[in-house]
């Protein structure tokens, strides 16, 4: 069998499929490896029991600071080789049937929203543990998704130049914490104002500034289809 597809096999499926079959693809392939996850997500439980067993009563400014370290360090994790073994093992037969910016998308969309619900997951592990009740609201949830949105383009970007690199998931840690610190140091601050009830145009202040954090690693997101395209 050829290893290239003709244009009219190409054809057989319009944009909209090809993205649904390729979030298809990455809930099969996680779902299979549903144990990293698992065992990612029990290694943040007990931190956030250890700081619930030896810090005691927290105001919101450490209620905020600690949540968002936790969900950093999570992404950091969870997002390690991301697109590395599909670019390893699946790159040719990948790069056949979808374009670079499609597939990366899928790759953003997916870790987004297993991200934002780990995050929830561990906002609720947190309201258990160590109650605030101020930051039950649905502002909270746009800072989270907006957050998710963020964080887990710069993993794609960062999983990428490690491929490039061969490191193995090094130089991924490398290039997305300095590269996270924006974002999370926004979501505290729009948190931690919704915590002592600021005021709302403050909140929308920093929700825009988060927006605008996110569409810059969107940008980065063609600079890296470029260079998919020239290795590919």
């Amino acid at each position: 069998m050829s290893d290239q597809l003709d244009n009219s096999q190409k054809g057989k499926l319009n944009p909209r499929s090809k993205t649904k079959a390729l979030l298809l693809k990455e809930w099969k392939y996680e779902w299979k490896h549903f144990q990293s996850i698992a065992s990612v997500l029990l290694f943040v439980i007990s931190i956030v029991f250890l700081l619930y067993l030896y810090s005691g009563s927290f105001q919101s400014t450490h209620w905020c600071m600690y949540y968002w370290l936790t969900s950093m360090f999570l992404m950091l994790f969870l997002g390690k080789n991301s697109i590395e073994e599909d670019l390893l093992r699946n790159r040719l037969y990948l790069f056949q049937l979808i374009s670079p910016l499609r597939y990366l998308v899928a790759k953003i969309l997916f870790l987004s929203f297993v991200y934002f619900v780990l995050q929830l997951v561990i906002f609720f592990i947190f309201q258990l543990l160590i109650p605030m009740n101020s930051l039950l609201s649905w502002h909270w949830l746009w800072i989270c998704l907006l957050t998710a949105l963020g964080m887990c383009s710069i993993s794609v970007v960062g999983s990428f130049f490690s491929y490039l690199a061969s490191q193995n998931g090094h130089l991924q840690m490398i290039l997305s914490l300095p590269l996270c610190f924006p974002i999370v140091g926004l979501a505290y601050a729009a948190t931690l104002e919704l915590a002592d009830g600021g005021a709302w145009s403050k909140m929308f202040t920093l929700g825009s500034m988060l927006m605008a954090v996110d569409l810059f690693n969107f940008a980065m997101i063609l600079f890296v289809v470029s260079l998919m395209r020239k290795h590919g």
